[in-house]
């Protein structure tokens, strides 16, 4: 009859959109047998490896085993969802996992309905949270217990010698000035992540941007009873780059060098001229890094634990904002042990023709 006939292709014409509408869905969705075979995935499901079983999907056992139980149960009020780690095709990742139990069409036999939402850089920005809250806590709470104890003395008139007076208000001084670039780094590194750093681009020979970075923390350097010394090529070299990042960039790596370098030990920085790029080379005498944790030196927060060799204070910002800042400038950044003992940090620009009124900005 004509109104059975509409309502079959109106149901037809329902069922290839929801067809569509699953393969072309943003979300992996799959299809298993109850043993755990893939039977079907949509077009967002290829990021796992082809044609892999239920059981190969989950790096853990244990979940993967707890999956096909789902399937048994068709009449259930609510789906099975679980945080799971996930083997892709390129790796891992984190996915909320979620399932139910539904006969396949095909055959009416027991099937198991997968859908998975990929959760990696949701946990990786709940990771760097934390990180900032436990870092950022621990680096203020220590000057600020500095500068409110010198305070204290002062304010309370404890101390009558006019040398100790000076000396609590050295002490409150500094850790100001820590709490200064605590701050200073952590605007950056903000800045950085969104893009919003602007570099004026321009030909500069690189000695002197050293020899100001050294000048810079010559004080602290001498403190800790840590030389410095420059190596320069000769001729100069030229790179393209944004003067006042280069001491930045310059002045972490040396600060970071000067902090893990033994009393009595020298820093040096080496400028040399590779082919169509400029290196500056920091090298300190202090313990080197342990090669666990060499992978994370320049990601962000990223500190060794109190149990390694090469740890120290400080929120692990300088040698990620050194990496975002050279990168920024199209160069590269690493590290390598130095022999025995210490450790050699390094970037890389590419060289310029010096012409000075050749200025370029750039975010």
């Amino acid at each position: 009859m004509p109104g059975d006939r509409a309502g079959r292709e109106h149901t037809a014409a329902g069922h290839a959109r929801l067809s569509m509408l699953a393969q072309r869905a943003p979300s992996p969705l799959l299809l298993f047998s109850a043993e755990g075979a893939l039977l079907a995935q949509n077009e967002a499901a290829s990021l796992f490896p082809e044609r892999a079983a239920l059981a190969d999907l989950f790096v853990s056992a244990e979940q993967a085993a707890s999956f096909p139980r789902a399937a048994r149960d068709t009449s259930a009020a609510r789906p099975w969802s679980v945080e799971a780690e996930l083997h892709t095709r390129t790796g891992t990742g984190w996915f909320v996992v979620t399932a139910h139990g539904a006969p396949d069409p095909q055959t009416g036999a027991p099937a198991l309905v997968v859908s998975a939402t990929e959760l990696t850089e949701r946990r990786a920005a709940d990771t760097t949270k934390d990180d900032l809250v436990s870092v950022v806590s621990h680096e203020l709470r220590t000057p600020l217990t500095a500068i409110r104890g010198a305070l204290g003395l002062l304010c309370n008139q404890v101390l009558d010698d006019p040398e100790e007076r000076t000396e609590m208000l050295q002490i409150a001084w500094e850790n100001v000035q820590r709490l200064g670039r605590l701050v200073d780094d952590l605007l950056d590194t903000q800045r950085l992540r969104r893009g919003t750093v602007e570099l004026v681009l321009t030909p500069l020979e690189v000695a002197p941007l050293v020899r100001e970075s050294l000048d810079l923390l010559h004080a602290t350097a001498e403190a800790s009873g840590v030389g410095l010394r420059l190596v320069e090529p000769a001729p100069s070299v030229v790179v393209r780059a944004d003067p006042g990042r280069v001491v930045q960039i310059v002045s972490n790596l040396v600060s970071n060098a000067v902090k893990h370098a033994p009393a009595g030990s020298e820093v040096t920085v080496a400028i040399e001229a590779r082919l169509d790029r400029v290196r500056v080379q920091v090298r300190d005498e202090g313990p080197g890094v342990p090669s666990s944790f060499v992978p994370r030196l320049f990601d962000a927060f990223s500190q060794a634990d109190s149990g390694d060799q090469r740890s120290a204070s400080g929120a692990g910002l300088g040698l990620h904002i050194v990496r975002t800042l050279v990168l920024a400038h199209g160069g590269t950044v690493g590290y390598a042990p130095s022999g025995e003992v210490g450790a050699i940090f390094f970037f890389e620009l590419p060289a310029a023709a010096p012409s000075p009124s050749d200025v370029e900005t750039t975010t």
